[in-house]
């Protein structure tokens, strides 16, 4: 019995935790979608009601790659696509089959939040990728 109880008690632990981090999670990405948003040449991709810990979204007219590379750089670290597609063909057939159209399909770019984000790395990222789009614009920026 002792051992049942405790059980439970690690369970309900566990429970309150997680449903502490989704809301954080749901929290964090408000706060990026809101920043992204603001941003010239951005379109966000994901709908708004979305999974908690990711968003993607397009800078049509630069390449994800090198914007992704800018970025490693600076030690932040997104992708191009999930996981489960990434040796597939540049497109996303996610982001084709909603009708988006080829520029957004082949500029995507994936963020995943972790409960372990916070917002002060949420608005660093946002200045940093403004930074890389500044410094990128020239090559690569309608």
């Amino acid at each position: 019995l002792p051992g049942t109880v405790a059980f439970v008690k690690a369970l309900r632990l566990i429970l309150e935790i997680q449903k502490r981090s989704i809301e954080d999670l749901f929290s964090l990405r408000r706060e990026l979608w809101n920043e992204l948003e603001q941003l010239d040449g951005v379109v966000i991709n994901s709908p708004r009601d979305g999974a908690p810990h990711i968003i993607n979204f397009s800078i049509p007219g630069y390449k994800p790659e090198v914007v992704i590379h800018d970025l490693g750089e600076k030690d932040i670290f997104i992708s191009t696509k999930s996981a489960c597609s990434s040796k597939q063909p540049d497109v996303s057939s996610v982001l084709k089959a909603c009708n988006l159209d080829r520029d957004r399909t082949t500029s995507a770019l994936r963020i995943s939040l972790s409960f372990q984000n916070t917002k002060e790395e949420v608005l660093a990222f946002i200045e940093t990728l403004k930074g890389t789009i500044n410094k990128l614009q020239p090559t690569m920026g309608r």
